[in-house]
């Protein structure tokens, strides 16, 4: 499990909590995806599972906190907050081409699964 320094959190902390107000007790789930660069393949689905990926020194860190609302709620570090409503999790013809809309997608395939899904917030950064 990766556990974030403390300038990352500091800087994630400080967005979350201008984005979205206080942390306070609420549970906190820490995430981060190294990068990583495809040397040979391409996308394990279409390749029967065998490429060739090296890492970089670049990552994306971020933290959410479950809410009792409708809505999945985002920042992103230098770009404008978004939020989608759960109330329906069909295409939006205005989102098309923005991240809204792979929220959205996402959502949709997770209520696709069988799982109802649940509003968060969530701020993040990329190295």
């Amino acid at each position: 499990m990766t556990t974030p320094d403390e300038k990352t959190l500091a800087t994630l902390t400080k967005l979350f909590e201008e984005e979205f107000g206080p942390i306070g007790d609420r549970q906190v789930l820490y995430v981060h995806a190294p990068g990583r660069s495809e040397i040979s393949g391409n996308h394990t689905d279409h390749e029967g599972g065998h490429v060739i990926a090296g890492s970089l020194d670049v990552a994306v860190d971020g933290i959410a906190v479950a809410t009792d609302s409708n809505k999945i709620r985002v920042a992103d570090e230098g770009y404008p907050t978004f939020e989608i409503t759960l109330d329906t999790l069909d295409i939006q013809e205005s989102e098309k081409g923005t991240s809204a809309s792979l929220v959205r997608g996402m959502a949709h395939e997770v209520a696709a699964l069988g799982v109802e899904p649940q509003g968060f917030d969530f701020a993040f950064t990329c190295s």
